[in-house]
């Protein structure tokens, strides 16, 4: 188990985990932990990453299921302003967050066969593997 309670992060594995370590941000609210994992003779590095938010409300979303069902000029206009100022003060937050990570990734590409991304921000796993593990 890899857990750092701070920010909630956490990596489970019935697999042995060889090695745990912690990414840090400015932002004392967001972190990424990876996790070398054995499982059967590989190794694979897994990342759980709580990246900076888009800080989009419940209003947020409500406010585009509403655009979706019944389409006004006006509140595009005023929801495209609002959504974009968040956007605008997040992504080069994330970008710099995510930069961290590749370079993580990047430094022992070479020697792991797989690598896996968790991100609390799309809920999908992305896999980049040399061979399928069975």
């Amino acid at each position: 188990m890899n857990y750092y309670g701070i920010n909630g992060l956490a990596i489970f594995s019935k697999y042995p985990i060889i090695k745990n370590k912690r990414i840090q941000y400015e932002s004392i609210f967001n972190a990424s932990i990876y996790s070398d994992i054995v499982v059967h003779k590989d190794t694979i590095r897994v990342f759980n990453n709580h990246l900076e938010s888009n800080r989009f409300t419940g209003n947020d979303l409500q406010l585009a299921r509403l655009m979706k069902n019944d389409f006004n000029t006006d509140l595009l206009t005023h929801s495209t302003k609002d959504f974009s100022q968040k956007l605008k003060a997040a992504f080069p937050v994330r970008a710099k967050q995510a930069d961290k990570i590749y370079g993580v990734i990047n430094q022992l590409l070479t020697k792991l066969l797989f690598v896996v991304i968790l991100t609390m921000f799309q809920f999908r796993t992305h896999i980049q593997n040399k061979k399928q593990i069975k």
